[in-house]
């Protein structure tokens, strides 16, 4: 009897290691998954964060160039009224100039008068042409503006490789180029460049604005756990005429992820 007694507080007592031991492995496994989530929660957060910022940075963009333009439809009216003035006042001076020589009965010669309407004429044109390379200039000035995303994936590529943004967003000035990634200043100026790279799942990735090829601003991202990862940077520069500015991978190997998660965008600030 005794024997029975101490077989069954035996088996009683396994029972009871084995239950412990499956409630301990049930709590880490909820514990695991429950970190996965709020990774991926915190991550679902960054992503939203910066598209508002990226959408809010693009309609700054377009705001900035809509006042530029108004700015440069009134500039071009008070010059179209200023014209009209100089226009009026010639054609008022002209008309006093007959009008005297009228009254004095003064024989003024021919070529007198042609002196006259010549040189007015050659005024006109110096004006005209101040007041069109003063127009072409503020036209030139205010609209440069770019922003290109990445469409294809771009995998190990080469030491201080440029980084291709192959899809057009907006283009105005023409001073991007697709097939290069080059961005060329077209005038001298303060620019604004920002530049967000979408690395591959569990890749780390090294890459750097440059202007003139000397690195000015440093992305770094890993995806880790299964993840991609998101580095983001804004370079403020002033550029002269012809300064080139790109986007390279500092060190080789990793990948950048395509689908247009990657983007490159610039404006002249003034």
């Amino acid at each position: 009897m005794a024997g029975h007694m101490i077989f069954a507080s035996v088996l009683i007592a396994a029972s009871m290691v084995h239950f412990s031991v499956a409630t301990e492995e049930m709590c880490s496994k909820f514990s695991y998954e429950k970190e996965i989530i709020a990774n991926m929660l915190k991550m679902e957060l960054k992503v939203e964060k910066m598209e508002q910022e990226v959408k809010k940075r693009n309609e700054d963009i377009v705001t900035m160039l809509d006042t530029q333009k108004k700015e440069m439809e009134k500039f071009a009216n008070d010059y179209k009224n200023l014209r009209d003035i100089l226009v009026v006042v010639m054609e008022n001076k002209t008309a006093a100039v007959n009008s005297f020589l009228e009254d004095k009965a003064v024989n003024v010669l021919d070529d007198k008068i042609a002196e006259v309407d010549d040189a007015l004429k050659i005024m006109t044109r110096k004006v005209d042409d101040v007041l069109k390379g003063v127009v072409e200039k503020y036209q030139n000035v205010s609209t440069v503006a770019f922003s290109a995303a990445a469409s294809k994936s771009q995998n190990k590529p080469r030491d201080h490789q440029i980084i291709l943004f192959d899809s057009i967003q907006t283009n105005i000035g023409d001073a991007y180029n697709v097939n290069s990634g080059q961005f060329t200043a077209p005038v001298a100026g303060t620019y604004v460049f920002t530049c967000s790279l979408f690395s591959g799942v569990n890749v780390e990735f090294w890459a750097y604005i440059a202007v003139n090829k000397t690195p000015k601003a440093l992305l770094n991202e890993r995806g880790t756990d299964g993840r991609h990862g998101m580095a983001s940077q804004t370079l403020i520069a002033h550029l002269n005429p012809g300064d080139v500015v790109t986007v390279n991978t500092n060190y080789g190997g990793g990948s950048i992820n395509g689908g247009k998660y990657s983007t490159f965008s610039g404006f002249l600030l003034r």
